[in-house]
């Protein structure tokens, strides 16, 4: 003999419910590692490629200006091979929480890879480049990194490049952004005696 039994249908919608929830969350996870970098939390490059043209067809729409700032870390090289890699991967954290205070909740920062960073700040025209960087570089100075009983302090070099008033295009401006940042790093760089 078969018995037909009856399922209340909130026995079968509770764990349905959440099985959608959790699948929702691993896809969203999924979506947040393959747009973030795993050692810093920031944009990977190519998410920040595209939060860029976004930005920049945004900007010429409205007739708006953005900054570009790329982000140098000092030294980084030297910090891998007297202390290891574990603290220049300390490092670059606490360079990216730096980076991340240090802008707008409106901007964006991304890691390019190494021991470069760039930020895209949004509505900011060429009174608000020089400021940030500023803040910047006194933001990462002002952080600290403890390895082996020793206190690290990183330092940054930074360049920025301004739409419309620098350059027209996006990948042009990275360049100049770049340039600017190469140029801050040979200023601040000690003479060799």
């Amino acid at each position: 003999l078969l018995f037909d039994t009856f399922v209340p249908a909130t026995a079968v919608a509770l764990p349905v419910a959440s099985l959608v929830t959790r699948m929702q969350s691993a896809a969203q996870r999924i979506s947040d590692l393959a747009s973030t970098d795993a050692l810093t939390g920031l944009l990977n490059l190519r998410t920040f490629e595209e939060v860029l043209q976004q930005e920049h067809r945004k900007a010429e729409r409205f007739n708006r200006p953005y900054t570009l700032a790329v982000i140098d870390v000092d030294n980084l090289a030297q910090v891998n091979e007297m202390l290891g890699h574990e603290a220049g991967s300390q490092v670059l954290g606490t360079v990216a929480s730096a980076i991340t205070r240090s802008i707008r909740s409106s901007d964006v920062a991304a890691r390019l890879g190494g021991d470069q960073f760039v930020g895209l700040l949004a509505g900011a025209g060429t009174q608000t480049g020089a400021p940030i960087a500023q803040r910047l570089r006194n933001n990462v100075y002002a952080g600290t990194v403890s390895v082996a009983n020793r206190l690290i302090r990183a330092s940054v070099n930074v360049g920025t490049a301004n739409y419309p008033e620098d350059h027209l295009y996006p990948k042009e401006l990275m360049i100049l952004a770049d340039q600017r940042m190469q140029q801050d790093r040979a200023l601040r760089r000690p003479a060799a005696g």
